[in-house]
């Protein structure tokens, strides 16, 4: 990330071992464009490491109290896009960026047009003026699977 300030930022050795890791950095403070976020697979040893009945946050008490006690942490460095989808503006922004072809992506539908794409069993009345980027979507299954009909 050109910004990695809203995240989590880490170092990884070539195995992919975590060696510093540090949430929310300020600019003096940053030592990684690779920021931390996606899925974590965990071992059930990381309940050690959260107090019960308490709230914890991960990437600020849980990730830097282990490596603070030398347990094998790892990362994975994916290339290619990434947007942190928490607010409302960023999921519209993703799918901005899927729609003008910012994002390798599969559309479900025919491309009819730049920026429009068609669902299978969809209709466009003849007079509608239609204006990308949009999906139209098509017809949804029913219970068994098939198209409605």
């Amino acid at each position: 990330m050109e910004n990695p300030l809203e995240f989590g930022i880490v170092i990884t050795h070539d195995d992919g071992s975590i060696e510093r890791f540090l949430e929310k950095p300020t600019w003096g403070q940053v030592f990684s464009d690779t920021v931390n976020t996606g899925i974590y697979v965990l071992q059930p040893e990381i309940f050690d490491y959260i107090p019960d009945g308490k709230s914890v946050d991960f990437s600020e008490s849980v990730f830097p109290a282990l490596l603070d006690d030398g347990k094998p942490v790892f990362g994975y460095v994916a290339e290619g896009y990434w947007e942190d989808v928490g607010t409302l503006d960023a999921y519209i922004k993703a799918h901005q960026d899927v729609l003008d072809g910012n994002v390798e992506a599969e559309i479900p539908g025919f491309r009819i047009a730049d920026g429009i794409w068609l669902g299978e069993g969809a209709e466009i009345d003849p007079g509608a003026k239609v204006e990308g980027p949009v999906v139209v979507g098509g017809e949804l299954p029913g219970r068994d699977g098939r198209p409605p009909g």
